[in-house]
């Protein structure tokens, strides 16, 4: 008995015997040229595969957008009939999550501060979805007395009960136009 060698080369067969063993799978190409269709068990898998990382992201998507985003600003208001100038400062919850704000900082550097809690009997200010809560500061206000020294207001922000500093967008700008301000 011989021996077939690797190299050997074997003739193609002809149309009709590739189309007889194929059972004219031929005529069932796909748009890559794959002539062989998957088994149902691959296919089940594969549209599994593609609902989990649908449903990832959709989770992912909606536990960033659940979250608490505090959105906080100040404006200043110039005197105007007998109401003296002031800057007015609003925080609003713009995310879904209420949080619970405990103090209103007013400072002049990151160590040098005063902090006003802010209803402090029953623990902070509870901001719900869309709530919002404003407060504002006068001209006698811009300098605080500690019991060690004075503070010169410069900055502002609020702390809710995490821990977490919210700043006050334009703060800095409005301090600086009610110290200018002359009434």
């Amino acid at each position: 008995m011989a021996a077939v060698q690797s190299n050997e080369v074997y003739p193609t067969p002809s149309a009709s015997a590739r189309l007889a063993n194929c059972g004219a799978a031929s005529d069932k190409r796909f748009p890559l040229g794959l002539t062989k269709t998957l088994p149902t068990s691959e296919l089940v898998s594969l549209v599994a595969l593609g609902v989990a990382c649908v449903s990832l992201c959709a989770t992912l998507y909606f536990n960033l957008r659940d979250s608490a985003r505090l959105k906080a600003s100040s404006v200043y208001v110039p005197y105007w009939e007998e109401t003296p100038a002031h800057i007015r400062i609003s925080i609003v919850n713009a995310g879904r999550r209420p949080v619970i704000l405990r103090m209103l900082v007013n400072a002049e550097s990151k160590k040098k501060w005063v902090g006003t809690l802010l209803n402090k009997d029953n623990g902070g200010i509870r901001l719900g979805e869309h709530e919002r809560y404003e407060t504002k500061i006068e001209r006698h206000e811009l300098v605080q007395q500690t019991p060690d020294e004075e503070v010169a207001i410069n900055d502002i922000w609020f702390e809710d009960t995490l821990g977490r500093k919210h700043a006050v967008k334009n703060a800095k700008l409005s301090l600086k136009q009610l110290r200018a301000d002359q009434q």
